[in-house]
Parts: C-alpha cells; sequence; structure tokens
C-alpha cells in the first residue's frame, strides 16, 4: 500500500474536544499523518460536551483540518450520579458499537483502522477481515482481550514493556514501540531563560523548578507533594528556592495531597501550551517526579517528557522502565523513586552541579526529541508500520 494515499479510519469512543491529553494526543497524530499524505478521518462519539461547542481544531490548535464523524451514542454520562457511571457508560459502549457496525460498511477494502481501543479493534476486523486494522494500546489489554487481537494486523505499542507483553501472548504479532510526541513549533524561536522570565514575572534571581502537566492521570497522583515537601526543606537553607506548578490550582493540589502546597509552591493554574513554554525555558530545572506504580512505571509515555526535552532546560525525573525507554543519564538527572530521601539527594546535587554539564544534558535531550520523537517522525513511522495487504 502507497503511504501517500493510505486511507485510515482513527476510532475513539471519546467526545471531542475533551480536557484530557488523550484527546490533544489523537489530533495531533491524526495532523501529522495527514500531513505526511494519508486520508485520514477521524470517528468519535457524539456526545454532550461540557466544553461547550468548541470547534476541536481551535481548541488544540491543530493547523490542518480532516473529517471527524460523530456516531450517534445513547449518551446520559453527564446526566446520571456517579454511582450509575459504570452501567451508563456500558450503554453509551454499546451504542457507539451499534453505530460503529453500520459505518464501517463504508470502509474501502484494504483501508486502515487505528485505535487506543483494544476492543474496538478487535470488533472492527471481525466486522471487516479485508480491512487492515492495528491498536495503539495505552495501557495493557488483559490477557483475554489481548488474545481477541490475535486476527489484526499489528500492535504499535506505547512503551517497550507494553510492547513485550504483547508479543509474550501473541509472538507472530506485527509489533512497534511507539511512544508519544512533541510539536517543536511551540518552542521555536526558542527565547532565553531571562524573557521568560521578564514576561512571567519571575524574579532573576530566583532557583525555579517546574512541573508542567494534571495533577493526577488514572486517578493517581504524580508524586508532587513529595517535590512540594523537597523544595519547601532546602529552601531553609537556599531562600531562592522556588516551585511552580502549571497545570492545576492549590484546590487541586490540596485535593489530591490532603493539604495545601507550601509556601514555596505557586499553582499557576491551566495554560496554554505556548505559555507552558515559557514556564519550561524560565525554569533551571524541569520535574517529573512520578511515583512507582505499575502505571507510570510501564505504561506511560508522558507528552511532558518530550516538551521538557525540547525545551532546552535541564530535566529532574524518577528512575523508572518507561522513561529509560527515552532518557539516560546523558539527558536527565535520575534519582531512585524507592530510596527515602533519593529526590532530596539529587536535588541537591543537582544544585551544586556546574553549569556547563547540565547545559550540555539538555542540549543532548533537545538534540534527541528533534531527530526521533516529533509528531512528523511518529506519523512516518506509523505509515511504515501500517502497511498490509
Amino acid at each position: 500500500m502507497n503511504p501517500e494515499r493510505t486511507k485510515i479510519f482513527y476510532i475513539e469512543n471519546i467526545r471531542l474536544p475533551t480536557e484530557k491529553a488523550h484527546g490533544y494526543q489523537i489530533m495531533k497524530t491524526c495532523e501529522a499523518l495527514v500531513g505526511q499524505g494519508a486520508d485520514v478521518t477521524l470517528v468519535c462519539a457524539d456526545r454532550r460536551n461540557p466544553l461547550g461547542d468548541k470547534d476541536p481544531f481551535e481548541y488544540y490548535g491543530i493547523g490542518i483540518r480532516y473529517p471527524i464523524v460523530r456516531l450517534a451514542v445513547w449518551d446520559w454520562l453527564s446526566r446520571v450520579p456517579s454511582w450509575l457511571w459504570r452501567p451508563t457508560f456500558w450503554l453509551e459502549r454499546q451504542t457507539f458499537f451499534s453505530s460503529l457496525k453500520k459505518f464501517a460498511k463504508s470502509f474501502p477494502p484494504h483501508s486502515v483502522c487505528y485505535t487506543r481501543d483494544a476492543h474496538i479493534a478487535a470488533f472492527v476486523k471481525r466486522l471487516r477481515a479485508d480491512v487492515c486494522v492495528f491498536v495503539e494500546p495505552h495501557v495493557l489489554p488483559r490477557p483475554a482481550v489481548l488474545k481477541r487481537l490475535s486476527d489484526i494486523d499489528g500492535i504499535a505499542a506505547l512503551t517497550s514493556w507494553i510492547g513485550d507483553r504483547c508479543r509474550d501472548v501473541l509472538p507472530k504479532m506485527k509489533t512497534i514501540v511507539l511512544p508519544d510526541a512533541v510539536d517543536l513549533e511551540i518552542f521555536d524561536p526558542a527565547i532565553s531563560k531571562q524573557e521568560a522570565r521578564r514576561e512571567l514575572d519571575i524574579a532573576g534571581d530566583q532557583k525555579i523548578i517546574v512541573y508542567g502537566g494534571r495533577f493526577t492521570t488514572m486517578e493517581q497522583g504524580k508524586g508532587l507533594g513529595a517535590l512540594d515537601n523537597v523544595v519547601q526543606d532546602l529552601s531553609k537553607t537556599d531562600p531562592r528556592l522556588r516551585l511552580i506548578l502549571v497545570g492545576g490550582t492549590a484546590a487541586e493540589f490540596e485535593k489530591v495531597e490532603g493539604r495545601s502546597p507550601s509556601d514555596t509552591t505557586i499553582c499557576a493554574g491551566s495554560v496554554d501550551r505556548m505559555a507552558l513554554a515559557k514556564y519550561y525555558r524560565a525554569a533551571d530545572i524541569l520535574a517529573m517526579v512520578f511515583p512507582n506504580t505499575h502505571h507510570y512505571a510501564y505504561e506511560m509515555s508522558p507528552m511532558k517528557m518530550f516538551e521538557y526535552m525540547a525545551s532546552g532546560t535541564p530535566i529532574i525525573t524518577s528512575d523508572l522502565p518507561s522513561v529509560r525507554d527515552v532518557l539516560d543519564e546523558s539527558m536527565a538527572i535520575f534519582y531512585p523513586v524507592e530510596v527515602e530521601g533519593g529526590l532530596r539527594q539529587a536535588l541537591t546535587r543537582y544544585l551544586a552541579m556546574d553549569a556547563g554539564i547540565l547545559e550540555r544534558m539538555a542540549a543532548a535531550a533537545k538534540e534527541k526529541v528533534k531527530r526521533k520523537y516529533t509528531w512528523e517522525a511518529r506519523a512516518k513511522d506509523i505509515l511504515g508500520f501500517v502497511q498490509c495487504t
């Protein structure tokens, strides 16, 4: 199949736009595929949206438009109490599959179905054996679900661990590892640290640690309470030290951590990606302090990691296999999550490091992300992978 004429139906049972990261990731993937010459239609659910009647292309800053088809569903998720959410979602899902069954009749033979949902992948392949079906799982499907994928055409795993586990169950399955990516235009042209601080009204003599992103994923905290404690403790010997959490409010921090942030921490709230890039440039160091839970250790490929790399600012990160898929000691400062005081020791070591070493680490990370982890490079990998006959 010629990738320049590949017809792709990207199918997800989600509402668009959504404030969650998966909406941005899906639409950037589709945009990049179209940019590489593919004919893409994004298929989603026609659901009520608390964000209102927003254009998803404008909401996510997508420059290339492509068709979006919204399938009819039984849409009561926003109207029922929390204790009824699970059966209501099940009904919504069944009606999505019913609508998808009708819509799939229009797929041309040898076109491509691409999805993050293993159930959708198995469903479409049963309906249309003449369609090429690929799944990009962001969590490992249960073994019983994986076995139902035996007839699909390939698995694009988000992390090497997911890929290895899929091959354990389906050893003959065509599989690649496909991490997330970054839009380099957000950081080009790069502004200086001093300019970014002036625009954000941050004192030039402060030592700034920045975290960017939501405060939870899949209802799991991201280690921000521990980071807040360490920064507060270290500020006793260096009062210039400050932590800025960009992506949530103090009230959200308190909901997750059970207490208010310390007086050395600023919660900057949600900002657009252009403003987020300024915070990254204004920082002395960018922090990823994910706890050592199964999801963070093995199944995540955080977009913030690639944005951190593209910013040209040094990174400190918990030492997890999912992070090691992309970063090594030449590009970031690692600390052992399981060692008590590991984060404090790593931050202390960073504050004493030679500026030239830190600059070289940041430059190495930026060079790697430019070479391997752009949306364009990801789209080329997808198009090379989804060839089938």
